[in-house]
């Protein structure tokens, strides 16, 4: 998985690529939101449309992730998804719990 990361002026905004599986590349992930809240950070967009699949180990990532900002007093939002993930979220409920936007500019528009 790769992680390209962009700043806007109300969030931090992560692009994801490949596949989120767990591994090394979610230590990567979890090391880089580790540094955003050590920072003070509140808030992130995980921009998801890059990402061709994931398993449960993905969903526990990006769970940690919500867990990790929202204790701070954070959010996370969820954009841009694969229709595969979308009904993985859906079939996990998960969907109920993040907030997930069809965009970018949408999630931006929520801040």
């Amino acid at each position: 998985m790769q992680i390209e990361k962009k700043k806007s002026d109300s969030c931090n905004l992560f692009y994801l690529q490949g596949k989120l599986l767990g591994g090394p590349e979610a230590q990567v992930l979890m090391e880089e939101i580790q540094k955003l809240l050590d920072e003070g950070e509140k808030n992130v967009i995980l921009n998801l449309a890059g990402i061709e699949r994931m398993n449960s180990s993905g969903l526990g990532i990006l769970m940690s992730v919500f867990t990790s900002f929202k204790n701070n007093g954070g959010s996370v939002k969820l954009v841009e998804m694969r229709d595969n993930i979308k009904k993985l979220f859906r079939i996990t409920k998960l969907s109920q719990i993040f907030d997930m936007y069809d965009t970018e500019a949408e999630a931006l528009s929520t801040q």
